[in-house]
């Protein structure tokens, strides 16, 4: 309610000019390698898993694997650097923040490291690797939920930091006489 009020307030135009070119830069590229991580996962799960099934070509699924490996190596060094970058600048900057916003930041970001390890053991060459690949379907498919939770967990940790944002916005807009 206090962000629809707030937000009712302010244009879009105020909401970018509180916003610094780094901040929008971190956020572009956290949300696409997001974007390419999550719909790699359901690639991967609902149609490149299946195919490779009913091909059994294994030297197609080992140049798959090794590529995608590449991908994610870079994918998951993006999101740790922008969300380091952003907890820094929104979570801890912003003093004004609810303390549950600290314990659902905590709870994506021991998901995500789940993610990570998950995504980097199925697309691994030792031992263990194999084991979690002969199960592939399942750990695909809790890979896949994972990262759709923490989707969901960032939107809701993203309006906790626009309602401050619009909170400082506004206290620093008003005029001298408008201060109660």
């Amino acid at each position: 309610m206090e962000f629809q009020v707030l937000l009712a307030d302010r244009s879009l135009s105020t909401i970018l000019a509180a916003t610094s070119n780094s901040d929008l830069v971190s956020r572009g590229l956290h949300l696409l390698a997001a974007m390419v991580a999550i719909g790699g996962l359901a690639f991967q799960r609902l149609a490149l898993r299946p195919a490779l099934e009913k091909c059994e070509d294994p030297e197609l699924a080992e140049a798959i694997g090794r590529r995608w490996a590449m991908v994610t190596h870079s994918v998951i060094a993006v999101l740790l650097l922008t969300g380091l970058y952003q907890l820094m600048t929104i979570g801890m900057a912003k003093g004004k923040l609810d303390s549950s916003y600290h314990m659902w930041f905590g709870i994506k970001f021991v998901a995500a490291i789940g993610v990570f390890f998950l995504v980097s053991v199925l697309g691994g060459r030792r031992a263990l690797s194999a084991k979690f690949r002969e199960n592939g379907r399942f750990w695909l498919s809790t890979t896949l939920l994972l990262g759709v939770g923490i989707v969901a967990i960032s939107l809701a940790l993203r309006s906790y930091a626009s309602v401050a944002e619009l909170r400082d916005a506004s206290v620093t807009q008003r005029s001298p006489n408008q201060v109660k």
